[in-house]
């Protein structure tokens, strides 16, 4: 199947603006996600939207403070093995050229392809809470985000080996859309806050995700619920991190399982 790609115009929503980095706003990485898998539930029927693979976010994409909407660019092309690989790009201007960067990619299958469920970490932490950290010092010192992101509650409970904690997933006050085949995506971004501040203890920077292995949504999370979330340390090698993350409902059912979540320096 030929590559496909096509412009979107992205609105932006004033929430986005309490996602900032280094004194910048940039699109968060689970709202990149919520729009590939929309484009390709649109353009490739048949995708398996709660299965992804080998997601990259491969740089920032800054949103400018006014900036109403942004005008992108999603690419859809066919891979080995009954995959499908969705990018989103955005055209920067230089002086003599027009040049296409990539900000994220990730791979679907298709409905017909096999399934392996593989291993996945349990929902309840394994060994004893060492220390805990205020939900409000997580945001003033480990991940400085505004209100909107702010998603963690009451104490993250870490070890050695992970941490874990409840988050409460908002329900945006200007969020007009329908939803979403993945979920909010709240309940992911809290736990990567998890596994950005247990990394902490590892390294001497701030660690952030730059991609994973693989995203199963087993039951899509829905706004103005809460949830548990587990960051688990798989691994860490020349200045990475690897982590498996658990979200569950309260009544201790697994909502979704990401694997292989690669958290490094980004600034």
């Amino acid at each position: 199947m030929d590559p496909l790609r096509y412009p979107v115009i992205i609105p932006v929503p004033s929430w986005y603006h309490d996602h900032a980095v280094g004194g910048r706003t940039v699109m968060p990485a689970v709202e990149i996600m919520l729009l590939l898998a929309a484009e390709a539930g649109k353009n490739r029927p048949g995708i398996r939207l709660g299965e992804m693979r080998q997601a990259r976010f491969a740089r920032f994409l800054e949103i400018p403070p006014a900036a109403p909407h942004l005008e992108l660019f999603v690419e859809l092309s066919g891979r080995e093995g009954n995959r499908m690989r969705a990018s989103l790009l955005s055209r920067r201007r230089l002086p003599a050229m027009t040049r296409l960067l990539e900000h994220a990619r990730v791979e679907f299958s298709y409905s017909g392809a096999a399934l392996r469920p593989g291993p996945r970490p349990g929902i309840r932490p394994e060994g004893q809470a060492e220390r805990a950290v205020p939900a409000a010092t997580v945001y003033r010192q480990h991940v400085p985000f505004g209100p909107a992101y702010q998603t963690l509650r009451d104490r993250l409970h870490l070890n050695g080996r992970e941490a874990w904690g409840r988050m409460q997933a908002p329900r945006p006050p200007d969020d007009q859309g329908p939803a979403h085949a993945l979920g909010s995506p709240f309940p992911l971004d809290a736990a990567f806050h998890a596994a950005c501040v247990h990394g902490q203890q590892h390294v001497d920077f701030v660690p952030f995700p730059v991609g994973f292995s693989r995203r199963i949504i087993h039951r899509p999370t829905r706004p103005g619920q809460g949830y548990l979330v587990r960051a688990v340390l798989a691994g860490c090698s020349g200045g990475r991190l690897f982590y498996d993350l658990v979200i569950a409902d309260m009544e201790g059912s697994c909502r979704e399982t990401v694997l292989g979540v690669e958290m490094r320096r980004v600034l």
